[in-house]
């Protein structure tokens, strides 16, 4: 009877009702009835079919009895990094457009107002540094209750994630293109302030960056990278932000005072702060 009971106890913890597990294998809920109270058993292509949709293998369908914490422990990883993938993308998108609104009120008041365009970069930048670090520290913990051994997907699973993946980052790297495609138009035939152009442009490639961000953090999810290992995350995100500052520092000075040479060193400077917080960071593990 472990094969009913199998099936009674997975329907229920996945939520679903004799209706819905039906039509997921495209069958009758009077044959799920059947399945349950062992009056028969699916044939082979169905169990399959179950295998996939409960993620487990047929031995442990039919003849084991289904440990049920696994489940739950699959369900609370799947939340949680879903969450996670978006917060950590909203943070990034929200530093862009951060930019985007600074060239916007350059634009807006003159080369020579400072304290509106700088101010508002800021108050983004620190929102996007709080999100980092809140949940950084929050991913840091939960990672700790993943098993070594873990391993929540099956390759159906990971097909389906990879088609939505492709087309996730083929649509940011066409509008990164398309992103440049419009500045350089809107530069040479359009407006004459580049601050206009540059707000739009940023904007674009902050949606593109987003979707990358969120799509390669899922194939992380997908690949059970989030696993305890030696390399820190929250090392990473404030390394990324060093670097964004610094070319937004050389932007800045190259726009405002033409000062494209000297303002190249903001790069070799965000290295080494980039240096420091590896070091910093990595001492405390």
């Amino acid at each position: 009877m472990k094969f009913s009971e199998n099936v009674v106890k997975l329907r229920k913890q996945y939520g679903w009702s004799q209706e819905v597990l039906a039509e997921k294998l495209e069958v009758s809920r009077q044959t799920i009835y059947k399945w349950e109270s062992g009056q028969s058993y699916p044939e082979m292509d169905r169990l399959l079919v179950m295998c996939e949709l409960f993620r487990c293998s047929i031995d442990e369908l039919i003849h084991s009895t289904i440990d049920t914490d696994s489940i739950d422990k699959a369900k609370e990883y799947e939340h949680f990094y879903n969450k996670y993938a978006k917060v950590t993308a909203l943070g990034v998108f929200l530093i862009l457009i951060g930019v985007s609104l600074m060239f916007l009120f350059f634009g807006l008041l003159g080369e020579n107002a400072y304290v509106l365009p700088i101010g508002t970069l800021l108050v983004f930048v620190m929102i996007a540094v709080a999100i980092f670090i809140y949940y950084g520290t929050q991913e840091e913990e939960f990672k700790k209750s993943i098993p070594i051994d873990a391993d929540y997907y099956n390759s159906k699973q990971r097909r389906e994630f990879s088609k939505k993946m492709g087309l996730g980052m083929t649509i940011a790297v066409a509008l990164i293109f398309l992103a440049i495609i419009v500045f350089i138009t809107l530069v040479q035939y359009v407006m004459s302030n580049p601050f206009y152009p540059l707000s739009i442009m940023m904007l674009m490639i902050g949606i593109a960056v987003f979707l990358m961000v969120y799509y390669g953090m899922l194939s992380e999810k997908m690949a059970m990278e989030p696993k305890p290992k030696q390399q820190n995350q929250l090392v990473e995100k404030l390394n990324a932000i060093i670097m964004m500052l610094a070319t937004v520092i050389f932007l800045l000075f190259g726009f405002l005072q033409g000062s494209w040479h000297p303002a190249w060193v903001a790069f070799p400077i965000g290295g080494i702060l980039c240096g420091v917080v590896t070091v910093l960071f990595d001492s405390k593990k």
